[in-house]
């Protein structure tokens, strides 16, 4: 469904999210170039929960895909993951489910939230990871047992003591940039 703002923007609008389109300068060109996406949130369901606004942004920033997320967006995405990682199962569990692709942008993203204590963690533990060659962890016995070794249990245990959390900076992330995340209906 296709709406026009009053700006003269077009909106498609798709499941729940919005996806901010702007036309090209030439009208002969037919493409469309998407900009943003935002979780959308009716004023009724916002008054009747206090936590609508945080399960659009978890939801936003957890299920899209790192390619369609605008430079506000990634920051939290890439806080969210590695926070969500290591919470669950320590770095090892980050560094095999998610990879050192975007460890650079990550420390990046982590100090634009606030996050030092946790993006120096980052930096250090990645240079112990990246200190020699790994496998990949295939199975859950293979990983049970690569975890249980214990080689960044000083990391996690810094990792989980560091305040202010990754939750909270997002929290106060979200309050500074909420409409890069949720559109109120």
């Amino acid at each position: 469904m296709y709406r026009k703002a009053p700006n003269g923007v077009e909106l498609f609008l798709l499941t729940g999210n919005v996806y901010q389109f702007s036309a090209p300068q030439d009208y002969l060109n037919e493409m469309w170039v998407i900009t943003m996406i935002r979780r959308r949130i009716s004023k009724e369901a916002l008054e009747g929960s206090a936590y609508e606004e945080w399960n659009a942004f978890i939801d936003l920033i957890a299920m899209e895909d790192y390619k369609d997320l605008n430079h506000v967006q990634r920051i939290a995405h890439l806080c969210f993951w590695y926070d969500s990682e290591v919470q669950n199962g320590g770095h090892i569990q980050y560094f095999e489910n998610k990879g050192t692709a975007k460890i650079d942008e990550t420390i990046i993203a982590l100090k634009s939230l606030g996050a030092m204590k946790q993006a120096d963690i980052l930096s250090q533990v990645y240079e112990k990871y990246s200190s020699k060659v790994r496998k990949k962890l295939y199975n859950k016995l293979t990983f049970i047992i690569e975890s249980r070794k214990g080689e960044y249990e000083r990391f996690d245990n810094q990792y989980y003591a560091s305040e202010p959390t990754v939750t909270e900076l997002l929290e106060n992330y979200l309050a500074m940039h909420k409409l890069d995340f949720i559109l109120v209906m």
